[in-house]
């Protein structure tokens, strides 16, 4: 069982640590932490308690703790990136000791005050809202990522400094994923020193933005799948067992698949490559293959299963063409790195709350003008 702590100075608290816990009853015990010292000897404290992951709140000075120093009393008043900071400086000199520390905080306490913290931004491996424990589906899948970072973190810190670490942190068979070494980024994190550098950065490259692999929504974006589909998790099992899952680290906690394998997989099962065909014709010649019955997916501006869908929307995860999507901007995106996008459903609704990249521009204008109506 992975073993966490959850710091927070109000006491009335304690139910996210056992949200928490309760989420993947039996997988991870979560106690609960008072700040009740200076931040070094919390982080101490902390460290000699042999944790998998530690998780805190962002104001650890909204009730302060007052203690005593010998005849003196002394409030402490840090904030959780405080914390966070000295324990990675800790761990530079052993480590062995670094896991994973994940803030969470109240949603108004991110978007306010951390997220304006750009100190603070890479000192977290993940950033969780409290809201999100209270809901049980959410609050799941929020503690599969935890285990997946704990263990992730595991695997890493027995790797560190052997050759060829990242195929084997990514458990990539070098005769059939050897092209991945070939870029220069991922070669890059072999020469990295410490887990909470190699682990998050494996998922920025990896996990999180499309490319190499691709998340369950993206993959059934570019089959042309529906994703309220009945019998999605036929296809997916059938993926599975012909060896399309990713099982390298922090596939635990975000299911990847290999694109190269789908692809190559997907060619011999429809006959052509994925994206030559309309969505209508890739699903009935999916369902024909495989003998499932799985709905087309339909573009939320055409309306219509006709369409070269690609892409899943970073705003509404719903598959969409490119030909109906902007650009999300992003800087300095990796060569191996799909382009995200938006589809432009939800421009016109008023749902993208991401940033479009300035070539899009125009098209954005034109659809909040009503020149382009679906």
């Amino acid at each position: 069982m992975l073993k966490g702590i959850f710091v927070d100075d109000r006491p009335d608290q304690k139910q996210y640590a056992e949200l928490l816990e309760q989420a993947r009853d039996g997988s991870i015990s979560v106690n609960f932490l008072a700040p009740n010292v200076d931040a070094t000897q919390l982080v101490e404290k902390l460290i000699d308690a042999n944790l998998d992951f530690v998780a805190l709140d962002f104001r650890l000075d909204e009730v302060p703790v007052v203690s005593q120093y010998g005849s003196f009393t002394k409030a402490n008043r840090y904030k959780a990136s405080a914390v966070a900071q000295q324990f990675r400086d800790r761990v530079i000199d052993d480590p062995k000791l670094d896991i994973p520390l994940i803030l969470l905080s109240q949603e108004d306490n991110i978007t306010t005050m951390f997220s304006k913290d750009t100190t603070a931004l890479d000192l977290f491996d993940a950033v969780l809202k409290k809201e999100v424990l209270t809901e049980a589906r959410a609050s799941i899948e929020v503690a599969q990522q935890v285990i997946g970072m704990a263990k992730a973190y595991q695997v890493a810190k027995n790797l560190l400094g052997s050759s060829n670490m990242v195929a084997h942190l990514c458990e990539i068979d070098e005769k059939t994923e050897g092209f991945v070494l070939e870029h220069q980024a991922i070669r890059a994190i072999g020469r990295l020193e410490f887990a909470h550098q190699i682990v998050p950065k494996i998922r920025k490259l990896l996990i999180d933005q499309p490319g190499i692999l691709v998340s369950t929504e993206q993959l059934l974006a570019r089959l042309g799948v529906a994703p309220g589909s009945a019998e999605i998790s036929a296809l997916l099992n059938r993926l599975d067992q012909d060896g399309m899952a990713y099982q390298g680290i922090l596939s635990d906690g975000w299911p990847r698949w290999w694109w190269h394998r789908v692809e190559i997989w997907a060619k011999g099962t429809l006959g052509e490559t994925p994206g030559t065909l309309l969505g209508t014709e890739r699903v009935r010649r999916l369902n024909e293959a495989l003998g499932l019955s799985l709905e087309a997916a339909k573009s939320r501006w055409s309306c219509s299963s006709d369409e070269y869908f690609w892409t899943a929307c970073q705003c509404c995860g719903q598959p969409t063409e490119l030909d109906h999507a902007v650009l999300v901007y992003e800087e300095n995106r990796p060569p191996f790195v799909d382009p995200q996008r938006v589809c432009w459903k939800c421009i016109e609704t008023g749902d993208s709350w991401i940033e479009i990249d300035d070539v899009d521009s125009e098209i954005v204008k034109k659809i909040q003008n009503g020149q382009l109506a679906n």
